[in-house]
């Protein structure tokens, strides 16, 4: 089971780590257009039932690695990740992060994250000083069962959730007949320490830096399957079609408490020439939009 305090307990490299001629790959991956200064970090594998890494995993660790060279007081405002090969998820993986800009207003970071000299994901994150004004709209969080009216998911594999994996998460999806075409709707919170997570630190307290980097984990969850939806009754579609998340990329409007319940709202407006276009919306449970995830899958049919 992937604990949140085992997931982004990152090990800091030093500088001569990070510089090493065994990191060689991994430097000359994030040299490539370098303007800024680096930073190394060993992420933590978790025990898992996947073979390969989690995606949300990736998309999480290396946004802890980015969020651990910025200041405190800039919080993510967007992120995008290119999946680049699978990970081995018994094995740890590797960060270096790329200084882009600190500006008086925005910070940017590019991580490369890597696992035997194989680069596994490429991430780019722009940070801000939180509080900022200007317009604001947002679509309406559609009218939805509550949460305490569904039951959790009750299967080794159901809905696209490995259950061991995240015995930590209380997950309710909202039945499949209530929508038509390549839409759903799953509800999520983190249950951990009696509603509360923890950092790496072993900290307990649920900063909003680590809710960010906890939503980007869960983001993963059921996303890529929503464009099969139209297409097949079974979500673990892997021996007829080959499934794979290709980039990732998350818009943050408003403060994140996983320990509450939180609605992911997902559609497929697109899919065709083996791959899917899958966006997510994030509302709170009074109605606030808080975040939008978009992800390109491949859905290849198997020769």
């Amino acid at each position: 089971m992937a604990t949140t305090h085992e997931l982004f307990a990152l090990t800091p490299l030093s500088a001569e780590e990070t510089r090493s001629a065994e990191g060689k790959g991994e430097e000359k991956a994030v040299a490539a257009g370098a303007s800024g200064g680096l930073a190394g970090f060993v992420l933590p594998a978790v025990d898992s039932q996947l073979e390969r890494t989690f995606g949300g995993q990736v998309v999480g660790q290396a946004l802890a690695a980015a969020t651990a060279t910025v200041d405190k007081s800039r919080l993510v405002l967007s992120l995008h990740g290119y999946f680049i090969g699978p990970g081995d998820s018994t094995k740890p993986l590797r960060a270096d992060v790329e200084d882009l800009r600190d500006s008086g207003t925005f910070s940017s970071r590019r991580v490369v994250v890597t696992q035997d000299g194989r680069v596994v994901f490429v991430l780019t994150a722009n940070f801000t000083a939180d509080g900022q004004t200007g317009p604001e709209h947002a679509d309406p969080m559609p009218a939805v069962a509550d949460p305490q009216d569904l039951e959790p998911v009750n299967g080794p594999f159901t809905q696209g959730v490995l259950l061991s994996d995240w015995e930590e998460w209380d997950i309710r999806p909202l039945p499949e007949d209530s929508f038509s075409g390549a839409r759903r709707g799953v509800w999520f919170r983190n249950q951990a320490a009696g509603g509360q997570v923890l950092d790496g630190t072993g900290v307990t307290g649920t900063p909003q830096y680590l809710q960010r980097q906890l939503l980007a984990y869960m983001s993963d969850m059921t996303l890529p399957y929503v464009a099969l939806k139209p297409h097949s009754d079974n979500m673990n579609d892997g021996l007829t079609r080959q499934i794979a998340s290709l980039d990732h990329g998350m818009w943050f409007y408003g403060d994140i408490d996983v320990g509450e319940w939180l609605l992911y709202m997902q559609h497929s407006p697109v899919a065709g020439g083996g791959s899917g276009l899958n966006i997510g919306s994030v509302y709170t449970r009074s109605g606030e939009l808080v975040a939008v995830v978009t992800q390109h899958t491949m859905m290849r049919d198997r020769c």
